[in-house]
């Protein structure tokens, strides 16, 4: 049950439900004049906010965890890699297909080649709501393709049965202690997905080193004009990102899982 609702949840606060539970009201008080054109202007004015670009990367850049170059991580023995990042919607595919979150692993493969961990650790499994007959576990796709990068079968530790961050972790240290691994690792994720992950990983008795990945923030000076005032399409993801985090945190802490 708690894995359903984590997956559907979300849907139900995100910025543009708002908006259409400002027009349900609308509706509702069709008769009501006042009330009616009060719930208007509210979806009105939301539908705005929502849609503003530069206030949506605002709330990003507040955010996301800082951006970490490389060459500042200190090296250590293994890096854990979370998943979240493969599309396994189209049946019909013979490789792995990478979706929004890919940076995750090409900044995991950097960091291998370049000397900072020695190990990979991948975490993840079949975390869906949707048909599980010709899905693999995550962990397995990320895998294939470290192999074909160059990294070698020996480097690479495989978690594939968590289905959420606080799995990933938990999971990820019953493996490493088994393993007698005593090092904290550096913790590879998403800028926007750190802070819930580093809580996650410090519950149960990692003290991680974060190194944040895909950051899409652009600098101030970067920053279009027109994208201060003019309504984009990009807005909405950007806040329902955010507001995914938020919600997650909350209903982690009630979970206990914080």
């Amino acid at each position: 049950m708690f894995f359903f609702l984590s997956k559907t949840l979300p849907y139900l606060v995100m910025p543009f439900s708002w908006v259409v539970y400002c027009l349900l009201l609308a509706f509702i008080f069709r008769k009501r004049r006042q009330r009616r054109n009060v719930w208007l202007v509210l979806a009105i004015s939301l539908a705005y906010l929502f849609s503003n670009k530069f206030l949506a990367l605002e709330l990003q850049r507040a955010w996301d965890w800082s951006y970490v170059p490389s060459k500042q991580v200190p090296k250590g023995s293994f890096g854990i890699l979370l998943g979240g990042m493969t599309n396994q919607d189209i049946k019909a595919a013979d490789y792995p297909i990478f979706a929004y979150n890919s940076d995750r692993i090409i900044q995991g493969a950097h960091l291998y080649h370049s000397g900072v961990i020695r190990k990979v650790l991948v975490t993840g499994g079949i975390a869906t709501t949707m048909s599980h007959k010709h899905r693999r576990p995550e962990a397995q796709l990320i895998y294939q393709t470290l192999l074909e990068w160059g990294i070698p079968e020996q480097d690479i530790w495989l978690e594939t049965q968590s289905v959420n961050t606080y799995e990933n972790a938990l999971f990820s240290k019953q493996l490493t202690d088994s393993l007698g691994v005593l090092e904290d690792p550096i913790l590879i994720t998403s800028a926007f997905h750190m802070r819930r992950s580093i809580m996650c990983f410090r519950k149960i008795g990692y003290s991680p080193i974060p190194y944040p990945t895909g950051h899409s923030t652009p600098d101030r000076d970067q920053i279009a004009f027109a994208e201060y005032w003019y309504p984009s399409e990009e807005a909405p993801n950007i806040y329902r990102r955010v507001f995914r985090e938020i919600l997650g945190i909350v209903v982690y802490k009630m979970k206990g899982y914080l």
